[in-house]
């Protein structure tokens, strides 16, 4: 790496700036001219080669100006998200998330309960009613095969084989104590989930 690099790396964080690449790229596609470099006038392909590099830098300085005004916007937009405070619903499908990830669940006992297999119960709460759970969907419709009722019995049985705790759940949820993420999920997230309902 040439020592111009190394200077361009070390000035802006180990980043080597943009126009400095893409005039690097540049120099290995475009064959170099002593004529360029001791600024004699160049004739013919060598000209039109110096002015593709030419218009090529100039791509590279409207980019960077382009994303100097996309970052400049995105701090903003950053800063604007970091400023409101998070929404309720979020933080209840966090925490039915966080709740369902330390569910042990024996597939057998939920297909005896429900008259299905092991793996018919598991690629239905896989594919269909955990994906709509963490995206507040509706999820307990009946469906092929699947009654509303066979679906909230699968749901019990994996929410009771679930071992929550509580203190790392609270560290995803800014704000809120252990006591409090427990009392949401108590009190208002599972009672609507055992409806069928969504948590919103």
């Amino acid at each position: 790496m040439s020592r111009t690099k190394n200077a361009a790396r070390k000035s802006t964080g180990g980043k080597a700036p943009r126009r400095q690449l893409a005039t690097e790229a540049a120099r290995r596609h475009v064959p170099h001219s002593p004529a360029a470099s001791s600024g004699v006038e160049e004739s013919g392909d060598e000209a039109t080669d110096s002015k593709t590099v030419e218009a090529q830098n100039a791509e590279v300085d409207t980019a960077d100006d382009d994303t100097k005004a996309g970052q400049e916007g995105m701090d903003e937009e950053e800063k604007m998200m970091n400023d409101r405070p998070e929404k309720e619903g979020h933080n209840k499908t966090l925490i039915v998330s966080r709740v369902l990830e330390t569910a042990k669940t024996n597939w057998e006992n939920v297909g005896v309960s429900v008259k299905k297999t092991p793996t018919q119960c598991k690629d239905t709460w896989r594919k269909t009613i955990l994906p709509s759970l963490l995206e507040n969907k509706v999820w307990s419709n009946g469906g092929p095969g699947w009654t509303k009722e066979m679906k909230l019995t699968m749901f019990k049985m994996i929410v009771d084989s679930a071992s929550p705790h509580w203190d790392k759940i609270a560290t995803s949820c800014p704000g809120k104590t252990k006591s409090q993420v427990q009392d949401i999920w108590r009190k208002v997230v599972l009672p609507r989930l055992k409806r069928g309902e969504t948590v919103e």
